[in-house]
């Protein structure tokens, strides 16, 4: 999501992406719950040069 501005004051990153928790287990990424299943991700912070090389190539790209 993003570039939108400075998410912090003095920082550099704009912009948020969300990805699977990494280094846990993958059944910990989904609760499977009623009525619907609820997927566990984290918000990691990017700058606005990541947010671009994202929109332009995929997250593969950028990982």
């Amino acid at each position: 999501m993003g570039p939108r501005g400075s998410l912090f004051p003095g920082g550099q990153t704009s912009a948020i992406v969300a990805v699977g928790p990494r280094y846990l287990p993958e059944s910990f990424a989904v609760c499977h719950t009623e009525p619907a299943p609820v997927v566990f991700t984290w918000l990691v912070p990017i700058t606005t040069g990541e947010a671009e090389v994202i929109q332009k190539f995929g997250w593969g790209t950028l990982e």
